[in-house]
């Protein structure tokens, strides 16, 4: 069995250490040396509840850290104190992982973003600007974050009208 974005469905009440011994499975490592196990992708990155992860002794169930980057409709250059010279807030949040991942020495661990996207539409972003956002939240991580090893779109193509807030972050549209 595996979890998706866990803490945000409430999940066994969104407790980590339910999850370290549970939805990981330490078995699949016995069963094939090629197999990777990735934990559950957490909804937006979700620094806290990972920390719980780590001290619920989850370190050793998993082969790569899944989160969900989702940042909303902003741009990933987004500051939410213009004023600051700090990174943008993602960067920030990521470098929270990172620093629970260093203090649970696991910096080994490679991190993927087995989820990210910008909808379109009315509550949305215009296409123009999730194209952009695409190709610039790439080329920041590949800049920054070189321990995040893959990343996922949410999905392809749009799903056909009525398919509620998900069906549109797609790159493509349903007709």
């Amino acid at each position: 069995a595996g979890y998706n974005a866990q803490e945000v469905f409430d999940f066994h009440a969104g407790r980590a250490g339910t999850h370290a011994h549970g939805f990981v499975n330490p078995a699949v490592h016995r069963g094939s040396r090629s197999a990777r196990v990735v934990s559950a992708g957490t909804g937006g990155i979700d620094w806290e509840w990972i920390s719980q992860l780590y001290r619920a002794g989850a370190k050793p169930c998993f082969d790569v850290l899944a989160v969900h980057p989702y940042i909303g409709d902003i741009s990933p250059h987004h500051k939410y104190n213009p004023a600051s010279d700090g990174p943008p807030l993602w960067l920030q949040k990521m470098a929270d992982v990172r620093r629970v991942m260093r203090g649970s020495d696991d910096t080994r661990t490679p991190v993927w973003f087995t989820e990210f996207g910008w909808q379109t539409g009315a509550s949305g972003v215009t296409p123009d600007q999730q194209a952009e956002y695409l190709v610039d939240m790439v080329r920041m991580t590949h800049q920054r974050l070189p321990y995040v090893r893959r990343m996922s779109w949410y999905t392809a193509k749009d799903e056909p009208s009525g398919g509620g807030e998900a069906s549109h972050y797609g790159l493509y549209t349903a007709d």
